[in-house]
């Protein structure tokens, strides 16, 4: 079942790889290397993004290993055996050229992925029959526009390891009403939780939590989004989590049936005049800070989960109304590798 989710799901889809800034430049690269996969994200002199597998098409050696950078000279060598690929993957050089078969290195170059800039991240698929990630993200798409990450910092990034599935890991972020228990150190009420409402965009969703300090939700004068927490689940793994003055974007990825991999960039909207850039640097410092801290607890109560997921004790989930999201994205991951819901 695992191997048909990676191969069915996530591996059809389109999947975060990193924050646009990161491949900002002619010659920068960026390595996404998730779900056995790995892959290369460069951009040409001429600008554009192009992406390709990191593979030697010689003998499968790995191409590049930095996680990021940028390419001096315009062409990345295999460090096995010195095979050179240019910018957009294509081979330039073949030492001892002269003792393969040229039909073998005509126009040899290493497959290519898609790839796509969206709300200040890239995004890839290695689906090549997949919709475009506009398609696929359908209406969702202009509510996350609406927050402008274009322009916004991702000055903070974090990696966790979590000892679970991957799913049950999602599930503890896309429901609430753990918060005032597993979060009550952390959260401490500034969530009106039990006032959220949820949306099923399928197969994408969306949670609004109110946030106290603001008015209603419904001021005419403000916009949802200006006064609440705005949870976006993008599938099949990735979450922007939105407040209005700050935000995260963290995915989930899976190596193996019960371990995850969760990855998370905090961003920051450009300073308002009125406010001191020290302090405003605080501020991103605490919030950051406070989203580990809430990571961390997360991650105590799914490794004590993910202990007896084998228990004979436990054969099913029960989910409640406030669990809605859960059960659409687990009927959606059902009907894509071909189980009943």
């Amino acid at each position: 079942m695992y191997e048909r989710e990676v191969d069915q799901v996530l591996l059809r889809s389109w999947l975060v790889a990193c924050p646009s800034d990161r491949v900002k430049e002619p010659r920068d690269f960026f390595v996404w290397s998730q779900l056995g996969q790995s892959v290369m994200i460069v951009r040409t002199d001429d600008r554009r993004l192009v992406a390709w597998h990191n593979v030697c098409q010689h003998r499968g050696s790995i191409i590049v290993s930095e996680e990021s950078g940028r390419c001096s000279l315009g062409a990345f060598k295999c460090p096995w055996h010195g095979f050179a690929y240019d910018l957009e993957g294509r081979l330039v050089h073949t030492p001892f050229k002269e003792a393969f078969d040229p039909d073998q290195l005509r126009g040899l170059r290493t497959p290519t992925v898609r790839v796509e800039e969206w709300s200040g991240f890239l995004w890839i698929c290695l689906d090549d029959s997949a919709p475009s990630l506009r398609e696929s993200l359908g209406d969702f798409a202009s509510q996350v526009e609406w927050y402008g990450f274009d322009s916004w910092d991702p000055d903070y990034s974090g990696t966790w390891q979590i000892d679970a599935n991957w799913k049950v890991a999602l599930d503890a972020f896309n429901e609430t009403w753990h918060v005032p228990f597993a979060h009550r150190n952390t959260v401490r009420g500034g969530l009106l939780w039990k006032d959220a409402t949820i949306e099923i965009h399928r197969p994408h969703s969306l949670i609004s939590i109110p946030l106290r300090r603001y008015p209603g939700p419904h001021a005419p004068e403000l916009d949802r989004r200006d006064v609440t927490l705005c949870h976006f689940f993008i599938f099949p793994n990735t979450i922007f989590n939105c407040f209005p003055t700050l935000a995260q974007c963290f995915s989930a990825w899976p190596t193996g049936p019960r371990s995850t991999t969760l990855t998370a960039w905090s961003m920051s909207p450009p300073r308002p005049a009125d406010v001191d850039e020290a302090e405003w640097r605080r501020r991103a410092d605490r919030s950051w800070e406070n989203f580990c801290e809430v990571v961390d607890e997360d991650r105590a109560v799914l490794a004590a989960a993910g202990r007896v997921h084998g228990s004979k004790g436990y054969s099913r989930n029960i989910f409640n109304a406030a669990e809605g999201r859960l059960t659409a994205f687990h009927r959606e991951i059902a009907e894509r590798v071909g189980e009943p819901g």
